[in-house]
């Protein structure tokens, strides 16, 4: 901008009463009469200003009737960062909205008589709205009329009620199709056709008998569907073929993917097909693993052996006695129940062994060990670029542990092994299907579609699920029982993690995503899964409130008395892990069943599947996509309302967990100072999670919204502000019970890693989460048993968290405080182990700085 131009516009504003007006119209269009009413000067003082501003270019006026509006140049406001300092001063809200009231309450007085008849109707544009926003209060919300009982309700007000019919339809404060009339719920214009949230699941609802996502399972789960492999691709093909002959756009996107080639910082899999697998005892000839009757049997991405090897097999137990030992392993197969990865990177190729076999099971809560001693585990490797591969066998733990008594009393046993697999060049397939919008914004439904035959639950349930969503509302907008959203639904099927990698790596940019669901084992059988339904909400780096809105649908779609459900905060471990992160910054809640007691085995199968839960995540899946994609002001309201009731929730547990860890005396600081830090801290990030919503926000609603978000905002801190005073009178009894809680008031000193934390900033390199397995290769080799105990690290979410929350400013110590709040984890040790890590094998940068800045108390 000129320097002239920068002249005139600082004179313009030193005056503290055009300062006033844009203050004013920075949150309304005013015209000249209100203005000067309101600022109680005279209409001449206010032609003054107004020409002055209007010189300036910072206002434009626009005639209206016998009016006229003045708007403010957002573009110059926003060129000189000014709109901020503007809003705060003028006239208080509180003061305009009394302005407003006594304004309309005179103007209602002078046109209504006694009986509340219109004595006529207004000429004036301004007092006219005023009076048909008063007559539209005559019918209720959400409530069809006919034209004939429109004109019975208007002909109270005013004998001409064909002309208050047409205004209130041209004001927008009732819209009309195919002869019906409704009142339009919200006070700002409405020009599309809608469903309120409960008219959405109502309509949706009644459709849910037509529904048959389970065949769609089945078809998935006839795949042997290990990533990047020809299973895989004929299970997205014929995903691909359900969803064109519903008339649903549906590509399938090819990616290249061959151990070597990275999206952002995740390596894409290779391809890979096995033609065969057997694993026989030497001395019976008795079959412990065979690939062809089931391929759970063999460990994925084995690579063939010579012809048929005659091996020894070798029991790895105590991992630290072996690497003590050193023994020749030449010509053996490790027998382990332990991370195959990690044997192989310490054992099996530093000393020399052939193979491995894997007779594990991972403990899952409400899993019984001893009844799925006969069980195989789901295990596969994973290969980096020129990594020395091998092969390997799953067996039962059964199996395992008659093998180890034979070996432990003496006995030498060998095994016959023989492989035949190759490693394929071909793409990485992912199947993206859309239902075009009215707008290029779109939402984003992801569901991996991979795992081995059968794995019904994991994950063809949530893959069928999510084609059964689109066809579904395929369907209804096709049949009319919907209109058609405003902005687009998409869907992706991938390979876990890589296929979403890949495909956001090319158009993330482009695709204009507002957010996303991620479904991931949602078809469970909950009294032989022990399952619950559950809701895993975004993280707190990045809330975006819709886990909440997700749970109030299934809560209204699903019978309770017949279904568990259940909210949780975030955890990862599938694609909404790379969707909610802030670098990509799509918040994505996750629909789980967890525990499963069959997760990741080949007892994973169709008699474990529930027809009915699974109809029931399809139609509330369906109804968080569509309300999404059609969501303005009105339906941000409805959100809110629901949100605010998981906000309150949410403080009630935060204050829970803090007073169960203040009994525990296990507090870096002063008991009051701590636990009123952590509820404060935690609970502003959803508060400020309100911002989210901006994006569904019109242009012509946006000053009204920052409104109610200030609104919104105050009156959530001020029941945050009930709850702890609670919270503080409980600490209060406490202290007198334990009085040492109360003392050390100050901060206590920080260890020497502590202080370390605080001099290392990381700066990420990547959008997306990194991992430290796929870079295992980058890591000398002396240092592989210490990267082995960062990735084993029991809380496999923290590394997440912690990333989330590297925003290039934060130090390694307010990220562990950060992650602490989220977890109650204190992990100082690991956070510095975890990000040297990440530095070391590229995946981000870590600068020093001498200045330690605290986590704000």
């Amino acid at each position: 901008m000129e320097l002239k131009k920068l002249e005139d516009i600082f004179k313009v504003l030193g005056n503290e009463s055009r300062l006033k007006i844009l203050s004013l119209l920075l949150k309304k269009n005013y015209c000249g009469e209100e203005l000067a009413q309101m600022l109680n000067l005279s209409s001449a003082t206010i032609s003054h200003h107004m020409k002055k501003l209007e010189d300036a270019g910072l206002v434009i006026a626009r005639k209206e009737q016998y009016y006229t509006y003045y708007f403010v140049n957002d573009q110059i406001l926003s060129e000189l960062n000014l709109s901020e300092v503007l809003k705060t001063q003028g006239l208080r809200d509180e003061e305009v909205d009394k302005w407003h009231s006594e304004y309309q309450q005179k103007i209602i007085k002078d046109f209504f008589d006694s009986q509340g008849k219109l004595k006529s109707i207004p000429s004036q544009r301004k007092k006219r709205e005023v009076i048909l926003q008063k007559i539209v209060e005559a019918f209720e919300p959400n409530r069809r009329y006919s034209e004939q009982e429109v004109n019975l309700i208007l002909a109270r007000f005013h004998d001409d009620f064909c002309t208050l019919r047409r205004e209130l339809i041209g004001y927008k404060l009732m819209e009309r199709k195919d002869g019906h009339y409704w009142r339009v719920i919200t006070e700002i214009n409405r020009s599309k056709e809608e469903f309120t949230l409960e008219d959405l699941i109502r309509v949706m609802k009644a459709e849910r008998d037509k529904l048959k996502p389970d065949e769609k399972v089945k078809k998935i789960a006839s795949y042997h569907r290990i990533q990047n492999s020809p299973g895989i691709d004929a299970a997205i093909n014929e995903m691909a073929n359900e969803l064109s002959k519903y008339g649903i756009t549906t590509q399938i996107k090819c990616f290249k993917s061959d151990d070597r080639t990275f999206y952002q910082d995740y390596l894409a899999p290779g391809g890979w097909l096995a033609h065969k697998g057997q694993l026989r005892l030497k001395e019976t000839g008795e079959v412990l693993a065979d690939y062809e009757i089931n391929p759970i049997q063999l460990i994925q991405r084995s690579c063939s052996t010579d012809g048929k090897e005659e091996l020894e097999v070798y029991v790895v137990d105590d991992l630290e006695q072996v690497l003590k030992e050193k023994p020749d392993l030449t010509g053996k197969i490790l027998l382990t129940d332990q991370n195959v990865h990690k044997i192989k990177d310490l054992v099996h190729d530093p000393l020399g062994a052939r193979g491995i076999i894997f007779d594990g099971m991972r403990p899952v809560p409400g899993r019984n060990l001893e009844e799925m001693k006969d069980a195989r585990q789901y295990t596969s490797f994973w290969w980096s670029g020129d990594e020395k591969r091998t092969f390997g066998f799953v067996i039962s733990p059964a199996l395992g542990k008659r093998l180890r008594d034979q070996i432990r009393a003496g006995k030498q046993v060998k095994v016959e092994c023989e492989v035949e697999a190759q490693f394929l060049d071909q793409p990485l397939k992912v199947l993206h299907a859309r239902i075009p919008g009215k707008t290029d914004e779109n939402l984003l439904m992801v569901a991996h579609i991979c795992h081995p035959y059968p794995s019904v639950n994991d994950n063809a349930s949530g893959a069928g699920a999510a084609v059964e969503v689109m066809q579904f509302l395929n369907r209804m907008i096709q049949e009319k029982k919907i209109p058609r959203p405003d902005r687009g639904i998409e869907l992706l099927l991938v390979p876990e993690f890589s296929g979403t990698f890949a495909f956001l790596d090319h158009y993330l940019e482009t695709g204009n995503y507002l957010a996303g669901i991620n479904l991931d084992m949602v078809g469970e059988n909950q009294d032989k899964c022990g399952s619950t339904l559950q809701v895993v909400a975004p993280p707190i780096s990045l809330p975006g409130l819709t886990g909440d809105l997700l749970y109030y649908i299934l809560k209204q779609v699903t019978d309770e008395d017949k279904i568990r459900l259940k909210k949780v905060p975030f955890m990862g471990g599938s694609d909404h892990a790379i969707l909610s992160d802030p670098t990509v910054g799509i918040p994505c809640p996750m629909l789980i069943q967890q525990p499963d007691r069959y997760y990741h085995t080949d007892q994973d199968t169709l008699d474990k599947l529930d027809p009915i839960i699974l109809k029931d995540v399809t139609v509330a899946t369906a109804i968080y996509l569509y309300y999404l994609a059609n969501a303005h002001l009105a339906e941000v309201q409805e959100i809110m309302e629901i949100y605010k009731q998981g906000f309150l929730e949410m403080v009630k547990s935060q204050i829970e967990e803090v007073l169960q860890r203040a009994q525990e005396e296990n507090l870096p600081n002063n008991v009051f100072a701590y636990c009123n830090r952590w509820v404060i801290k935690i609970s502003d990030c959803y508060i400020q999670a309100i911002d989210y919503f901006k994006k569904y926000i019109k242009a012509d609603e946006f000053n009204y919204f920052q409104k109610l978000n200030a609104e919104w905002q105050k009156s959530y801190q001020v029941e945050r502000s009930k709850l702890m005073k609670e919270m503080n009178k409980a600490l209060r009894e406490l202290v007198k019970v334990k009085p040492e809680l109360a003392k050390n008031m100050c901060q206590r000193n920080l260890s020497q890693l502590e202080r370390k934390l605080t001099q290392l900033v990381p700066e990420r390199k990547y959008w997306g989460f990194s991992t430290l397995t796929q870079k295992r290769h980058l890591v000398e080799k002396k240092r592989l048993i210490d990267l082995w105990r960062i990735i084993e690290k029991d809380n496999l979410d923290i590394p997440v968290l912690a990333q989330y929350w590297a925003d290039g400013q934060r130090n390694l110590f307010e990220i562990m405080e950060l992650v602490e709040l989220e977890t109650g984890q204190r992990e100082v040790e690991f956070i510095y182990d975890f990000f040297r890590f990440l530095k070391d094998v590229g995946s981000i940068e870590l600068h020093e700085r001498r200045k330690n800045r605290r986590l704000d108390s």
